[in-house]
């Protein structure tokens, strides 16, 4: 197309397309608005210099988009600023903007107004496009900070306009109203894409840092003491800064800064990391540039530290109760209706992945210190929400102008601390939703002793046995009798028919003893004697065996009860093959008769019984301990808390 002459300067521009509205021209900083073959001069308005490496000019990747940025328009609002860069695809041809926002990216397309966007005013709200449901996360008053390249828009610098955010319920989608005084909305719908892929010129399209250009060297006088502070450097430009010399918190703007808000003097909020400490965490190097110390209704505290690193861009590290958790925007999550629903054992889906409801409850901003890339004010409140997946964590914010989310993962102190040269100042610990269980490393071991308790049941269910039946009889009337109020006494001794036992036949022999004793007892002394030594007095027995039954029961309160056994058994090694009989003298608290039995060839399962009581007693502590703690993630914290 031809050249068109600024009509301030004389300088030439090309419009990139027929659609070109607006061209800044970059020689007197005067927006241009065209009109036909003709530009119209307007207010003159300089942007600052991109924060990141992406200008006007430049070709790179975005997402699986290939790009070239024509124009950059500035957007300020209370709490930051964000840059819409318009671009063409150079594979389509088809226009796009690249909305860079605190190192965010998003690609977008400008799309008719919805019906009904310029009434929305409320976070929450729903407005459906196109079958798709969206809801408003955030609504404020923003301001044009002015423009550079060619735009196919109306930009006036200075102009103030009401922007509305929305987001996909349960998707990645963003809709961005911005509606004028006079109810004109323009509409821009697209999705995020990860900062790994914005690639411009054959580099990353990172932030540029103080190592790349000199520093600002920029000061703003504090409004309560009048000490000079340095405006540090960042990803974006600093919002928030605390005065080093006094308890003020202002807003770097002019000569003096605004006043934002008061830190209590004297009081120390105890951070474990300070402004400036410098850590690798997941192979990027961050500096925490600021920190903030929140307290809820129980007084309950809370620590933030913004981390910021070039390669990297803004990390949210927060603690409580001595844990440490990382954290970053969410990219897809519920409706602000379900979040502002959410109650402990509740779960809702951040990122695709479904999260369990831990704590809510209200916080206040009680401190502020470095610098923020928005507006934070002592005393502000905040309903939060707490939730968990394992050791990943969700946080939701939500306030009456802005609904944020954000995703990230457990950290161990030590590791964090480490990292920062502080590990000295570690907390004691509490319970925290996503810690890791204790028990995990111990499931190995529950799996191994399931396996030998049942192995062992198996076996002692399939080797088990009693033996062989080689003699019994019942005790004759005079042996085993007692005398009254149940004292015992020891009556004639019996000798029992002579029998056969031989190790061939097992080695393993009982003695059991049965009697229908009714709360009474039972007692049987046994000793076995070589049948050919039976009529002898001086024999020598070959073993000596006793065994008792005792049997009670009643009623108690009401209700009855019983102990003992009518049965008992004793085990011995089978002697040496031979005849044998038995020599056997009975005490007793009834005149119940007893039985005696010898068997032969038993096959004991009592220690693998043993065995597998063992293991399922290691498998009930492990896997009770485990599940203990699984159920104790979103129990009330109110002994912690004490």
């Amino acid at each position: 197309m031809a050249a068109l002459a600024c009509p301030s300067c004389g300088a030439p521009h090309h419009p990139e397309n027929p659609g070109i509205l607006v061209i800044a021209c970059g020689a007197c900083g005067s927006t241009l608005y065209r009109e036909g073959d003709l530009l119209r001069a307007g207010e003159a308005a300089r942007l600052e210099e991109p924060r990141s490496r992406l200008r006007v000019g430049a070709t790179g990747q975005v997402g699986h988009h290939r790009v070239r940025l024509i124009g950059r328009v500035g957007f300020r609002h209370d709490d930051g600023r964000w840059d819409e860069w318009y671009a063409t695809d150079l594979d389509t041809h088809d226009p796009l903007w690249v909305v860079e926002d605190e190192r965010r990216y998003t690609v977008e397309r400008q799309v008719p107004a919805p019906p009904g966007a310029a009434l929305l005013h409320e976070v929450g709200a729903l407005l459906e496009v196109q079958g798709v449901t969206y809801d408003v996360r955030e609504v404020g008053q923003a301001t044009c900070e002015g423009a550079e390249g060619q735009l196919p828009r109306p930009v006036h610098p200075g102009e103030g306009f009401r922007y509305v955010d929305l987001a996909e319920v349960h998707g990645r989608r963003r809709l961005l109203l911005e509606v004028g005084d006079q109810g004109g909305v323009d509409a821009f719908l697209g999705e995020p894409v990860d900062a790994g892929t914005v690639r411009f010129d054959g580099e990353a399209a990172g932030p540029v840092d103080g190592r790349e250009r000199p520093r600002e060297g920029r000061t703003c006088r504090c409004p309560g003491c009048g000490a000079p502070a340095e405006i540090p450097v960042q990803g974006e430009p600093v919002r928030t800064l605390a005065c080093a010399h006094c308890d003020q918190v202002f807003a770097p703007e002019g000569e003096v800064g605004r006043f934002l808000g008061r830190r209590v003097a004297g009081r120390d909020p105890g951070f474990t990391l300070e402004v400036g400490d410098r850590g690798a965490l997941d192979g990027v190097r961050w500096e925490v540039v600021g920190r903030l110390h929140y307290q809820d209704e129980e007084a309950w505290p809370t620590w933030e530290f913004l981390l910021w690193s070039p390669a990297g861009g803004y990390l949210w590290l927060e603690e409580s109760g001595g844990h440490f958790c990382t954290l970053r925007p969410a990219r897809s999550s519920p409706s602000v209706r379900e979040l502002r629903a959410l109650a402990p054992r509740r779960t809702a889906r951040f990122d695709g992945t479904s999260f369990t409801c831990a704590e809510v409850g209200v916080v206040r901003l009680e401190h502020v210190d470095g610098a923020l890339p928005w507006e934070a004010r002592i005393g502000d409140r905040n309903r939060y929400v707490d939730l968990f997946h394992g050791r990943q964590v969700a946080s939701v914010e939500l306030s009456d102008d802005e609904a944020e989310c954000f995703v990230g993962t457990w950290r161990p102190a030590d590791q964090v601390l480490g990292a920062f040269g502080r590990r000295g100042r570690a907390r004691r610990q509490q319970r925290h939703p996503a810690q890791p269980n204790p028990f995990q490393g111990w499931l190995g071991v529950v799996a191994v002793s399931v396996v030998a308790a049942l192995a062992n049941l198996a076996l002692a269910l399939v080797v088990g046995a009693s033996g062989e039946e080689v003699f019994a009889a019942s005790l004759p009337d005079g042996v085993g009798v007692t005398g009254q109020d149940d004292v015992a006494v020891a009556l004639d001794e019996w000798i029992s028919p002579p029998f056969t036992l031989d190790p061939a036949g097992g080695v393993v022999s009982g003695l059991h003893i049965q009697s229908p004793v009714d709360n009474s007892w039972a007692w049987v002394g046994v000793e076995l004697v070589d049948a050919a030594e039976a009529d002898e007095d001086e024999a020598v027995p070959v073993g000596m065996l006793s065994s008792e039954v005792e049997y009670y029961h009643g009623v108690e309160d009401g209700e009855g009860w019983s102990e003992g056994s009518r049965v008992a058994n004793t085990w011995f090694r089978t002697p040496e093959a031979g005849a044998y009989v038995l020599r056997v003298s009975s005490e007793g608290g009834s005149r119940a008769p007893v039985t005696v039995r010898i068997t032969q060839g038993a096959r004991l399962t009592r220690f693998l019984w043993l065995n597998a009581g063992l293991a399922g007693v290691v498998v009930m502590v492990l896997a009770g301990g485990f599940l203990m703690f699984e159920h104790a993630r979103v129990e009330s914290d109110d002994e912690d808390d004490e």
